[in-house]
């Protein structure tokens, strides 16, 4: 679906969405597995039927309506068809890794590699459910947060990431930082600081979980004597 076609206000409540989507999933994705791939299948829907309505050339406000509706329809699904979401997740994560390649290689196989890498993930993901749920959400989650800070600020929060890096030091540090540090290197950086922070935050939430004390069995009832 060609971006340039949408309007403003979609790619911002787009962008919106995934920064949203992305908190929940990195840091509580095990915890309300089910509740994350209702938001997945949403987004999913609301941003396929909105660019779908806006490609026919309609920007009528009322129109968000249909969008609305398609993302509710792709959240029951999600959330009803549990091994359905857990390929869809593995997917999306087979793609984003995929991606990483395709992007930076090109070719004109990128859309073969994309959709192998969907495959391969989506097939892992059912086979290993418990530990690609925590890392997949975890990833994902914070693939889809940079990416909507960046759609809302542009590259000022990888500058200032930039400028963080190399603040200690010199001018002629600086400039070596920032040429060095590309936008996408220090994106793929911070992706991978939030993976790592979601998934400890995740697995302490299930430890936590564990060692909380089971509830004390109800008395059996007492009977009166006669």
């Amino acid at each position: 679906m060609p971006w340039g076609t949408l309007s403003d206000s979609t790619i911002q409540i787009f962008a919106g969405l995934l920064v949203l989507v992305g908190v929940v999933s990195c840091f509580f994705g095990y915890r309300i597995f089910k509740v994350f791939l209702a938001l997945v299948g949403f987004a999913i829907g609301f941003i396929v039927a909105r660019g779908g309505v806006e490609l026919g050339g309609s920007y009528a406000a009322e129109n968000i309506l249909i969008p609305v509706l398609v993302g509710l329809v792709g959240a029951a699904l999600l959330y009803a068809l549990y091994y359905l979401g857990i390929f869809v997740l593995g997917a999306l994560l087979g793609a984003a890794l995929g991606a990483m390649f395709v992007f930076k290689d090109g070719g004109d196989g990128a859309g073969i590699v994309l959709l192998v890498m969907a495959l391969i993930g989506g097939v892992v993901a059912v086979v290993l459910h418990k530990v690609v749920i925590v890392v997949a959400t975890a990833f994902l989650g914070a693939v889809f947060m940079v990416s909507g800070v960046r759609t809302l600020m542009g590259d000022t929060a990888i500058r200032q990431v930039q400028q963080a890096l190399s603040s200690a030091g010199s001018a002629r540090a600086y400039e070596h930082v920032q040429a060095s540090l590309t936008k996408e290197v220090v994106a793929l950086v911070i992706i991978l600081g939030l993976t790592v922070a979601g998934i400890v935050v995740q697995y302490s939430g299930q430890k936590r979980s564990e060692r909380k004390p089971a509830p004390p069995a109800p008395e059996a009832p007492k009977t009166l004597g006669c």
